[in-house]
């Protein structure tokens, strides 16, 4: 039967070339997908440094927690981009407005091996903590 343009048959040819078509794409995904930067991560004061911030939790997502040394200053919850391959920008405000919002760069330190084990935190051009990278876990802030 022959209605316009299409037929029966040429409707199942353009469907299976745009089945085709999605399967290559997806599988084309696949092999570029991203790969997560090294920042993301659970991060833990360096216990050889003072710091003014005790555990960094950067997530894939972009998203992140920052605790603070002083337990009575709440959490600050942020979102972060990556500037390149070694450093990301922070941004976090805290959930109960005691502390402003506040700016950071994190710069991701790489050993011979090419490990990422070791990152410092800048804010208005001064290093407020460093940090060495922690074991993943699934506890929540606060529950220590």
């Amino acid at each position: 039967m022959v209605d316009g343009c299409f037929t029966m048959n040429s409707i199942s040819k353009t469907v299976r070339r745009c089945g085709a078509f999605l399967i290559s794409g997806v599988i084309a995904l696949g092999i570029t997908g991203c790969s997560g930067h090294p920042g993301a991560g659970n991060w833990d004061a360096d216990s050889s440094s003072s710091n003014e911030y005790q555990r960094l939790e950067i997530t894939f997502d972009g998203t992140g927690e920052l605790v603070p040394k002083e337990s009575q200053v709440s959490v600050l919850r942020c979102v972060w981009q990556a500037s390149s391959a070694e450093t990301i920008g922070i941004k976090c405000k805290s959930s109960d407005a005691s502390v402003a919002d506040v700016e950071f760069e994190m710069t991701i330190e790489n050993s011979a091996l090419g490990e990422s084990n070791k990152a410092t935190l800048v804010s208005s051009n001064r290093v407020v903590a460093e940090f060495v990278r922690a074991p993943f876990t699934k506890k929540s802030f606060g529950q220590e």
